[in-house]
């Protein structure tokens, strides 16, 4: 569904550049990684260097998604929950499960 002349997630929040040696470390360095780290190098017995590596080279496929496509569906589901905001049609506290 994606449009290739629609801006992506990628393009929004990346630059084309590959990131700088000291930029990837001061990331691999941060709580947050170390914890991913810590927690694949034990249930995964994989070697890090090689995982971290694998993960940025997909992070630009994960985020290869294109805004317009996101806003859409974003919509799609605002007007599936709309239906729900009417006290009188939906008494509050019932629970309703929307795909």
């Amino acid at each position: 569904m994606k449009n290739s002349s629609q801006v992506t997630l990628n393009q929004f929040f990346c630059s084309d550049e590959k990131l700088s040696s000291k930029r990837l470390s001061t990331v691999e360095s941060s709580d947050e990684v170390c914890s991913i780290k810590d927690r694949i190098c034990k249930e995964a017995k994989v070697k890090w260097p090689l995982a971290f590596e694998i993960i940025i080279a997909k992070i630009a496929d994960i985020l290869n998604i294109g805004i317009l496509d996101i806003m859409v569906m974003a919509w799609k589901k605002y007007e599936i929950l709309r239906k729900y905001a009417d006290s009188k049609e939906c008494l509050p506290g019932e629970i309703f499960l929307v795909p």
